[in-house]
């Protein structure tokens, strides 16, 4: 086993739970028992294909199993490491995502599909759910959420879909770096490594918007997401670049400097989706 030094350990702290990042960091880690590895998950960095994975090879989900299984909160906590396994394991590896690519992701999928978030910043079902989306539908753009985060900081960092990507980082160097963009590496090192199966789980949850036709339109930073939700519904889509102005590009090179200064470091320019900006 390797030793590890975790990252945002207040050592001068007199109680744990103080070493809030550390914490935070942990709750979004996973143990893959079978090679004792560390895998700290991302939300919108194909977490949910992992998280299903890491069941089934951890034993206690079959394959067949409902699929819904991983969008049910509690159940993502449940394999994480204690503080031995986070100091000592054989291989740690994280997956990272262009952070343009990934907030246009969260706003296409959160936002559009439960416009509520927008206001209460995580999830909600029942009353609040069904009392709330049909008034935020017509109200919430790409441009008010990109804004909101910007003014709103406890909306910023309210919800895991678009939380900095480097506050779930529980080491300051992981064996392995992977992106999104290239997620056949993933599939490939992961069972070359330590021979872990990858269950894609993208088609069975509907999730992402590789199967819908991406169109054209003027101005679709300003489409609600009542609008977006019936392109969706049609089996069509805007390009996610499209929905970025030159405003909204300066946001989130602002917001996530450390995000982008990551991901080059680890992967270069070639996949970012507004490299020439930088």
């Amino acid at each position: 086993m390797k030793q590890r030094k975790a990252l945002n350990i207040a050592v001068e702290a007199k109680l744990w739970k103080y070493n809030y990042w550390h914490n935070e960091a942990v709750k979004y880690a996973q143990h893959i028992y079978s090679s004792d590895s560390i895998f700290s998950f991302i939300p919108k960095n194909a977490s949910s294909t992992l998280r299903w994975s890491i069941a089934v090879d951890n034993g206690i989900l079959d394959v067949d199993c409902d699929i819904k299984w991983t969008t049910k909160p509690p159940n993502s906590w449940i394999f994480n490491p204690t503080l031995y396994y986070q100091l000592k394991n054989n291989y740690t590896f994280v997956i990272l995502r262009c952070p343009y690519s990934r907030l246009a992701s969260s706003y296409l999928d959160q936002i559009v599909r439960k416009p509520h978030i927008y206001l209460t910043h995580w999830p909600k079902e029942n009353i609040l759910r069904t009392t709330l989306d049909p008034l935020m539908s017509r109200y919430v753009t790409f441009d008010r959420f990109v804004k909101k985060i910007r003014s709103n900081k406890n909306f910023l960092y309210g919800n895991a879909h678009w939380i900095p990507q480097f506050r779930f980082l529980l080491y300051d160097d992981y064996d392995d770096y992977f992106c999104v963009e290239e997620f056949g590496k993933v599939v490939d090192t992961l069972r070359e490594k330590i021979g872990f199966k990858v269950y894609d789980t993208r088609k069975r949850l509907n999730h992402g918007i590789d199967s819908l036709k991406k169109i054209e339109v003027p101005n679709p930073h300003k489409l609600n997401a009542k609008e977006l939700l019936e392109m969706k519904n049609n089996g069509e889509i805007v390009n996610p670049k499209s929905l970025f102005t030159d405003e909204h590009i300066e946001i989130v090179k602002n917001l996530y400097a450390e995000d982008i200064d990551l991901y080059r470091s680890k992967f270069g320019e070639k996949n970012l989706m507004f490299p020439d900006t930088l």
